[in-house]
């Protein structure tokens, strides 16, 4: 906090002093859901794992077996920066997660140009999510649900930059101070839940998305056996 020694404060946010006691708040209020997350987080990795065991077979599908993978190390990470209080750099985690998750039903279909554009850095991964909506018929997905997760996309780029809603991020609103490190603010609580809540139902979308992504691997002539 602003308070108090600076040497103390710095090595605390270094170290991570005081982490436990931060993420034992959130256990405390959303313990359910943060529980459920974890657990539905297990089965996507062991997905993860199965389609990374059947379809990395040459750089390119290789290529959208990390993008999956990113989708999965950037939620887990993202839960972990949110129940730090740490709600702008989790919120840039989340929109790595939804650009990964774009990329990777992009880069998977065969005849595509966008994994070979990416490869020649012609590719923005900041676009990808406005291509998979533009493309969402050919794709077989949800139109709707990708216009959900564009908003997301949007809200989480103002978190992204030195905003007003960023730097608000290390303003504790229910005593009016500043943290260096990890904090719980009983004021923000109402964000908390519907990130946390965020998080969860993305996570128990993403089994489906791999099989989809799976799908349309299926076609590539190198992979067809698979």
């Amino acid at each position: 906090m602003t308070a108090g020694d600076p040497t103390e404060a710095v090595h605390d946010a270094v170290f991570g002093i005081g982490d436990d006691a931060v993420r034992d708040q959130f256990m405390s209020h959303f313990g359910d859901k943060i529980t459920e997350f974890e657990h539905v987080m297990t089965l996507v990795y062991r997905r993860w794992q199965d389609f990374d065991s059947r379809f990395a077979k040459d750089r390119d599908s290789a290529t959208v077996v990390a993008a999956l993978f990113a989708v999965v190390a950037r939620l887990l990470l993202s839960m972990k920066l949110l129940m730090l209080g740490h709600v702008a750099l989790s919120g840039a985690a989340k929109r790595q997660v939804l650009e990964a998750l774009a990329q990777a039903f992009l880069f998977s279909r065969q005849g595509w140009p966008y994994l070979k554009h990416a490869w020649e850095g012609r590719f923005s991964a900041n676009k990808a999510l406005d291509v998979a909506v533009r493309r969402s018929g050919e794709l077989k997905l949800n139109v709707d649900a990708l216009g959900v997760l564009s908003q997301a996309r949007d809200f989480y780029n103002k978190l992204s930059h030195a905003t007003i809603f960023a730097i608000a991020d290390v303003v504790d609103f229910e005593r009016s101070g500043s943290y260096l490190g990890a904090f719980f603010d009983e004021g923000k609580l109402p964000a908390y839940r519907d990130e946390v809540f965020a998080r969860l139902s993305l996570a128990k979308v993403l089994p489906s998305a791999i099989d989809g992504v799976a799908g349309n691997m299926r076609e590539w002539p190198q992979l067809r056996a698979s």
